[in-house]
C-alpha cells in the first residue's frame, strides 16, 4: 500500500531543506508520495526556489523563530533568539489557563470492562 506523507521541515540553515528532498526521492522509488510540505521560515530568510522546485505537492510556508547573532555575526544571543518569537505570539502568552477536567478512567468494578 502506497503512503501519502506529509513533511514538516524545521530548522536554521538549508541542511534540513537538503535531508527532506533526499527523503522525498527515496518515498518516490519506493511508490510513495509526498502530498505536502510545511516549512518554517524566519523574516530574514526566503524558501529557497531549488527547494520548491523539488516538489510536486503545495509547499506553504509557516513562521518560525530564527537564530539573533550579535553585532559581529560570530555568536548567538539567546535572549535575541527568543524575544521575537515571544513578540510573535504574545496574544497566546496572554490568554488565561482555566482549570483542565481530568479524564477519569474507568476502574474493575466500576462499570469498565476490562480483560
Amino acid at each position: 500500500m502506497a503512503l501519502r506523507c506529509l513533511f514538516v521541515v524545521q530548522g536554521e540553515g538549508r541542511g534540513h531543506l537538503t535531508q527532506a528532498m533526499a527523503l522525498r526521492r527515496l518515498l518516490r522509488d519506493a511508490g510513495h508520495r509526498v502530498a505536502g510540505v510545511v516549512v518554517g521560515k524566519s523574516d530574514d530568510q526566503a524558501v529557497p526556489a531549488f527547494f520548491r522546485a523539488a516538489f510536486e505537492a503545495p509547499v506553504t510556508d509557516v513562521e518560525s523563530p530564527g537564530f539573533v547573532s550579535d553585532d559581529a555575526d560570530r555568536s548567538v544571543r539567546p535572549v535575541g533568539h527568543a524575544a521575537p518569537g515571544a513578540r510573535a505570539h504574545a496574544d497566546l502568552l496572554a490568554q488565561p489557563v482555566g482549570p483542565r477536567r481530568r479524564h477519569q478512567a474507568p476502574r474493575p468494578g466500576r462499570g469498565g470492562k476490562f480483560l
